[in-house]
Parts: C-alpha cells; structure tokens; sequence
C-alpha cells in the first residue's frame, strides 16, 4: 500500500515482449483498474520501500528486444 493504495504487479509477454504492467485499487481485494505498462521490458518485479522512504523496484529483461536480457535490474 502506498498513498492510501493498493497496487498489484504481474509480468506478462505482449507481442514477444516481457513487460511489467501494474493496476491500483483503494481495496485490498478491488476492484482493481485497468492495468498500465509500469517498466517496459522488465518483468520479475518486486517495489519496495527503502528506510528513507525512496521507492525502487526490480526487474529482469527477458525479450530479445530488452537492452538489459538476462541481467537484473534495480530502478
């Protein structure tokens, strides 16, 4: 939960590409919106808060178009 929301991640392959698409809710159990491309390319992910309340999330590239394939990364 995050500013009085809740969001819900997924990874999917679109048109060959592995994405990271997102959906918010002011419920836990919904109804949720329509999900939006949150990184693209980057699928696996994991957002979490630092102790300085800084925001990152992670992601894996896993298309042949992604420019990071097969590498972790942290934004």
């Amino acid at each position: 939960m995050a500013n009085s929301r809740y969001y819900l991640s997924c990874a999917d392959f679109t048109d060959r590409r592995y994405h990271c698409y997102v959906a918010s809710s002011q419920a836990l159990y919904g109804p949720y919106g329509s999900r939006y491309l949150a990184v693209p390319h980057g699928g696996h992910n994991m957002f979490f808060e630092d102790a300085k309340g800084q925001w990152w999330g992670t992601f894996f590239g896993n298309d042949t178009d992604a420019p990071f394939k097969e590498r972790p990364g942290l934004l």
